[in-house]
């Protein structure tokens, strides 16, 4: 149902140093590659908030995060419903 996923589990994917975007300096202040900064908080929410389609897309396909481990199923499965269920704002 609605507001069952919160939006720190996604945050916590993002900032683990083996699957998340911190595992690599794409995204940090210094780098902004692709324009994405994922280094801050609300930075994350408002990338994955308003692109989630394209985040999945490449979490799903393995390019992200470059260095590190793939998100799992289940890692995508809690993307896919903290999207879908409509759970903003976080």
């Amino acid at each position: 149902p609605a507001g069952t996923y919160d939006f720190s589990q996604i945050q916590a994917l993002v900032q683990d140093q083996d699957k998340g975007c911190l595992s690599s300096d794409c995204h940090n202040a210094k780098t902004q590659e692709e324009g994405i900064r994922l280094d801050a908080e609300h930075l994350v929410y408002d990338e994955f908030s308003h692109r989630p389609e394209k985040f999945y897309a490449v979490l799903a396909s393995g390019i992200m995060p470059d260095e590190g481990t793939r998100w799992s199923d289940d890692d995508l499965k809690l993307f896919r419903s903290w999207y879908c269920t409509g759970a903003f704002p976080p």
